[in-house]
C-alpha cells in the first residue's frame, strides 16, 4: 500500500520516538487554547507555537501548509455560511457586523486548532496511537474499527493512483471533453475497488476474536522534562492571550 504524506512525515519525525502522552500534552493544550481563549490574538500565537514546534520537530512548514488545504476549505465555506444569511428579497445574501465578527471568530479558531491536530499527527504514526488507544482501555473492537478504517484510505489511494496511471498513459486526458469521460469512469472504479476491497476487510474484521489483541507496552518513558516545557508553553500561551486581550479592550 501507499503511505501518506502524513504517515511519511510523522515516521520521519524527531519526535517519532517520544511518548504518546507528551505530544498529546503540548497538541492537545494548544488545541484547547485555541477553542477555549478569545480567538485574538490566541490563534496568531497558537500558530507561531505550533510553527515553532514543527520545527524542533522535523517537520516542514511546507507539509503543514498542504495539510491544511483541504480543512481550511470547509473551515472557509463553514465560515462563509456563518457571516451570510439566504433573504427572499433582494439582495439575495444579507449580513451584519455580528455575523462577520462571529465568522471570523470561528475561522480563525478552527484554523489554530486543526493546525494544531496537524501537528500531532505529524509526529504521531497511526500504530503509535491505536496501540496507545488500547493502554488507556478503549474497548478492542473501537480500535479495529478505527485501523480498518484507516487501512481504506490507503487502499483508495492506491486505486486512485494505479487507475489514473493507466488513464493517463491511455490519453485519457488529452482534451476537456476525454477528461471529463476519465474523470467519471476513474470516479466509478474507485469506489467499485473501494466496495469490494470494504467488503474483504469487513469480513476479515468479523472473523476476528476481538479480545485477542493486546495492547503492546510502551517501553518509552515519558520526559518529565519535555511535559515540564509543554506545560510551560501553554501557561505561557494562555498568558499571553488573556494579558493581549486585556490590553486591545
Amino acid at each position: 500500500m501507499t503511505a501518506t504524506p502524513l504517515d511519511v512525515v510523522a515516521w520521519a519525525s524527531r519526535w517519532r520516538t517520544r511518548s504518546v502522552a507528551e505530544k498529546v500534552v503540548l497538541c492537545g493544550g494548544l488545541m484547547m487554547c485555541a477553542l477555549l481563549l478569545p480567538p485574538w490574538p490566541t490563534t496568531v500565537i497558537v500558530m507561531t507555537t505550533v510553527c515553532t514546534a514543527a520545527r524542533h520537530a522535523g517537520v516542514p512548514i511546507l507539509h503543514l501548509q498542504r495539510m491544511l488545504r483541504v480543512p481550511g476549505l470547509f473551515i472557509l465555506v463553514a465560515g462563509l455560511s456563518t457571516a451570510f444569511t439566504p433573504n427572499s428579497s433582494w439582495p439575495p445574501l444579507t449580513t451584519s457586523g455580528s455575523a462577520l465578527l462571529a465568522a471570523g471568530a470561528t475561522v480563525a479558531r478552527s484554523f489554530a486548532a486543526t493546525a494544531a491536530m496537524l501537528l500531532f499527527a505529524s509526529t504521531t504514526p497511526m500504530s503509535d496511537l491505536t496501540n496507545a488507544l488500547r493502554r488507556v482501555g478503549l474497548p478492542a473492537a473501537c480500535v479495529d474499527v478505527i485501523t480498518v478504517m484507516y487501512r481504506m484510505v490507503f487502499l483508495l489511494l492506491e486505486s486512485l493512483t494505479v487507475v489514473r496511471r493507466s488513464q493517463t498513459g491511455r490519453l485519457g486526458y488529452s482534451n476537456a471533453r476525454r477528461s471529463l469521460r476519465s474523470a467519471g469512469l476513474l470516479i466509478a472504479a474507485v469506489l467499485t475497488r473501494a466496495w469490494q476491497r470494504a467488503y474483504a476487510l469487513e469480513r476479515g474484521l468479523s472473523g476476528r476474536e476481538v479480545g485477542a489483541t493486546s495492547a503492546k507496552p510502551d517501553k518509552r518513558p515519558v520526559s518529565t522534562r519535555f511535559i515540564f516545557g509543554a506545560t510551560l508553553t501553554n501557561t505561557m500561551v494562555i498568558a499571553l492571550s488573556l494579558a493581549s486581550h486585556v490590553v486591545v479592550r
